[in-house]
């Protein structure tokens, strides 16, 4: 647990020469620990089979692989992504005592991540012409896909410390870069997900309703002022250009995704010319990757989570996946967790899944898990205040 909020670090600074392999080499022992730990600990025995059949869908599915380095990245996340949510199901209490036991560490993790993107803000190396040729925030990495999900992990870990009791306002200052950043970087989805999360800094910073108002409005029309010379402008300009209505050309959903749409439908063709025993096993890692190779000319994955994992693990791998997140939600109101705060984690992990795609990126998944308890630890400092 105390190792994954460095990964908003060691992903910031990959391109460092030497932290590349620290931060791809960092899953591995990760991984292993949070198996141990499921193994160490007395949990459902439905884990168990989920983890057991999951892997089993994961042999099947290297099998039908086609190995090239976009296969070999994309094979593990998803076992990663299922057994670390599964850990922080079956261990909400543990790890919930490991932030309150670390906040100084988290605060100092947080404080750094902030300080070290604030600095590359004005560096001309920190800002990448890229989709659209406008110009987007990346800081000392390569894209926002990179760097957006860094800044969630910092978020989540501004709320565990302002619930711990930092200061509201030391919340709120820090709450700012990972704002500016969401602003800047181009991506509509990432920026969604960064304003849900100071949002979710609103809810456990035990405001006045008029101080809530009051903070709401002011970001609210800072960020109206900053919109229009932000990345985020410049994305929606270009996306509704003529020229990217041509490309996306399939209507409002097809300029929503940015054109993703149109290689989805080509995806789930694809998916149903399977063989019908094959759809339940899928067809392996780099399914996706070829098809839209040669559908539209560009090998990337499907940017969408229940699309992918149909084509990598078929209905097995895309059930274990909706169960493992549902068992999440069930866990964490279990923990008194709120109906706001439930219905801004959902929110969090379905339009990100529906739109990008939730659980290829290592951060995302780390920063999720971690709002989560941040609103458990929330719901136990409320009935501590309560008396209950």
């Amino acid at each position: 647990m105390a190792i994954l909020p460095l990964y908003c670090l060691t992903t910031l600074l990959q391109n460092v020469p030497g932290l590349a392999y620290v931060n791809r080499f960092l899953v591995a022992p990760v991984f292993l620990l949070a198996l141990a730990s499921l193994f160490r600990a007395r949990i459902n025995k439905w884990y168990y089979m989920a983890i057991a059949v999951l892997s089993a869908v994961s042999v099947i599915a290297c099998a039908f692989t086609q190995w090239n380095s976009y296969a070999v990245v994309q094979a593990p996340r998803g076992i990663f992504c299922i057994v670390l949510v599964i850990c922080f199901c079956a261990r909400f209490d543990s790890y919930r005592a490991i932030c309150q036991q670390n906040t100084r560490y988290f605060q100092a993790i947080a404080f750094l991540w902030t300080v070290l993107v604030a600095i590359s803000i004005p560096l001309p190396s920190s800002w990448s012409i890229q989709w659209g040729g406008s110009p987007y925030f990346v800081s000392y990495v390569d894209s926002a896909f990179q760097l957006m999900p860094t800044a969630m992990i910092v978020m989540a870990l501004n709320i565990i410390c302002t619930v711990q009791g930092q200061r509201k306002i030391v919340g709120f200052v820090l709450s700012l870069v990972p704002l500016y950043a969401g602003l800047q970087g181009g991506s509509r989805t990432y920026f969604v997900l960064i304003v849900a999360m100071f949002f979710a800094l609103l809810l456990t910073m035990r405001l006045t309703k008029f101080e809530r108002r009051v903070l709401i409005v002011v970001v609210a029309a800072a960020i109206l002022v900053s919109f229009s010379s932000s990345g985020i402008a410049e994305k929606l300009l270009n996306v509704t250009s003529e020229q990217q209505r041509a490309i996306a050309g399939s209507g409002v959903l097809g300029t929503f995704t940015s054109g993703r749409s149109d290689f989805w439908l080509i995806d789930i063709q694809a998916f149903f010319d399977l063989p019908l025993w094959q759809q339940f096993v899928g067809n392996g890692y780099s399914f996706s990757y070829n098809v839209n190779a040669a559908g539209i000319g560009n090998a990337v994955f499907a940017h969408n989570d229940f699309i992918n994992l149909l084509m990598e693990s078929g209905y097995i791998g895309l059930c274990i996946y909706l169960s493992v997140m549902i068992s999440f939600f069930v866990a964490a109101k279990r923990k008194a967790v709120s109906k706001s705060q439930i219905t801004l984690l959902v929110f969090i992990w379905f339009f990100n899944a529906f739109s990008n795609s939730f659980y290829p990126y290592v951060s995302s998944v780390i920063a999720f898990c971690l709002t989560g308890v941040a609103f458990s630890l929330s719901a136990v400092k409320h009935r501590e205040e309560n008396g209950r």
